[in-house]
């Protein structure tokens, strides 16, 4: 019995090239949004993933003065003794939303504190704290004057009807977090903990 033959039109091979190039191309857009513009919520950081409330790409268009350096200098070293997070009364509406923010603070920062000082157990392969500093929480009546050590960093969440614009900033042992509108507080607290736990925005793309 003789084989059976296919021929294809002319036409027919067009539309098959068409389509595979579109195909193709439409993988490749498809990865490039995923790499390159899709937001970033969830992060692999040191093989465990951590969810942020924003965008990540977002959050690092958010800036930080006096620099990264700075404020990652202030907060994250071994002579600290005790993180205090304050914020000024927002009435009923806003203060729940500063728990919210609080708690992204302190989780995130203590894993900041364990990347950078912690030592690995070679038994367990787990690792084990060394210098984990203590986290309380204060409602102050002005952001002016705030007394930071170098021992007790302040670090300061300006509710957005206290806040002139959305940017993170550091000065005399204080970092101070502002946003305009609740998301825009919300990127600025990422960006801040983007600045604590290393993560640069080079390393979205990655």
């Amino acid at each position: 019995m003789s084989g059976l033959k296919f021929k294809i039109d002319g036409r027919t091979v067009k539309i098959i090239a068409v389509a595979a190039v579109v195909l193709v191309a439409s993988y490749a857009a498809l990865y490039a949004y995923e790499r390159y513009f899709a937001p970033i919520t969830v992060l692999d950081y040191m093989g465990t993933n951590i969810e942020f409330r924003a965008d990540l790409r977002e959050a690092a268009k958010v800036p930080v003065y006096p620099g990264e350096d700075e404020v990652y200098r202030d907060t994250v070293h071994q002579l600290v003794k005790n993180v205090t997070i304050v914020f000024k009364d927002a009435g009923q509406s806003g203060n729940p939303y500063y728990i919210v923010e609080e708690l992204e603070i302190a989780s995130k920062m203590k894993l900041a504190y364990m990347t950078a000082f912690g030592t690995v157990d070679p038994q367990t392969g787990q690792t084990v704290p060394n210098t984990i500093p203590t986290f309380d929480v204060q409602q102050v009546s002005s952001y002016d004057a705030l007394p930071g050590k170098i021992q007790n960093p302040i670090i300061a969440i300006i509710h957005p009807m206290f806040a002139n614009d959305t940017a993170v900033r550091n000065s005399g042992h204080v970092t101070f977090i502002s946003g305009t509108d609740l998301h825009q507080l919300d990127l600025a607290v990422d960006r801040f903990l983007m600045v604590e736990l290393g993560i640069s925005p080079t390393d979205l793309d990655a």
